[in-house]
């Protein structure tokens, strides 16, 4: 694996070191979210029309994350966690992309982080180790 910027890495470290679940798991979310956001700025998406406090929807807009198919297992049970508790609905998809994973990350953001309400502690559990189990690796200089 290749080595990640720090911040995302004190962000791992810290959702498998946290003293609380819920913390486990917001931190293995937002190194999520800052990976991305640090994806799209080494990609230099954010343009002119860039808002000057963007959302987590604009960064991955920004992100423009690859399409590519994969069946990676545990990229699937991030994609279904996010689709169920972002969106309500069921998803059991046989493969997915990185694309279709991280527009669903604004949805789970604000049910789980912004809007939602506190969790029990096995929602924090088991989605915290599904978000830390796979984790979004910052685009390389050689991806499209």
């Amino acid at each position: 694996m290749p080595s990640l910027p720090l911040p995302v890495a004190a962000l791992i470290r810290r959702s498998h070191n946290a003293k609380s679940i819920k913390d486990r798991h917001d931190a293995a979310y937002y190194a999520w979210e800052a990976s991305v956001r640090l994806t799209a700025s080494i990609r230099g998406h954010l343009g002119g029309d860039f808002c000057p406090k963007p959302s987590i929807s604009h960064w991955v807009a920004a992100c423009d994350a690859p399409d590519r198919p994969t069946k990676e297992e545990a990229i699937l049970r991030v994609h279904r966690l996010m689709a169920k508790v972002g969106t309500g609905r069921e998803s059991t998809p046989e493969r997915t992309s990185m694309r279709r994973v991280l527009e669903l990350l604004p949805a789970y953001r604000n049910n789980v982080i912004g809007h939602g309400s506190i969790r029990s502690s096995e929602f924090y559990r088991k989605a915290g180790a599904i978000l830390a189990k796979r984790r979004w690796v910052i685009a390389q200089r050689n991806e499209p």
